[in-house]
């Protein structure tokens, strides 16, 4: 009876270590951000990924002659609780946002942009 109830502590044990660090792995998520229609005076966006306050991933848009109304970007991400740093410039002047998001199971994440 105690080898039983062993080896199913310890089978748990290790089905609960596995699933956790399914849940913490990146995986492949499309982000969307709108920038809306003030989109035609931004030329430079600068975007970082913070997870637990640290950067993960970090990325930068060049528009000369204005944005699109909505930029994909494919990136890897764990799950969870995630915040995008922003820094646009734009022609009216440098702008900073933050936007809190999560991934959770989808595929495709949008973020509007409001400024």
């Amino acid at each position: 009876m105690r080898r039983r109830v062993a080896t199913f502590l310890l089978l748990a044990g290790v089905g609960f270590a596995v699933v956790d660090l399914w849940r913490r792995a990146p995986r492949d998520v499309q982000v969307q951000f709108r920038w809306g229609e003030s989109r035609h005076g931004l030329r430079t966006a600068e975007i970082r990924y913070l997870r637990e306050g640290a950067e993960v991933r970090r990325v930068t848009f060049r528009y000369p002659g204005g944005a699109p109304y909505q930029q994909p970007h494919a990136t890897r991400l764990s799950r969870g609780d995630h915040v995008v740093h922003l820094r646009l410039d734009t022609t009216s002047g440098p702008r900073e946002l933050r936007l809190p998001f999560r991934v959770a199971g989808e595929d495709e994440i949008t973020l509007r942009v409001p400024w």
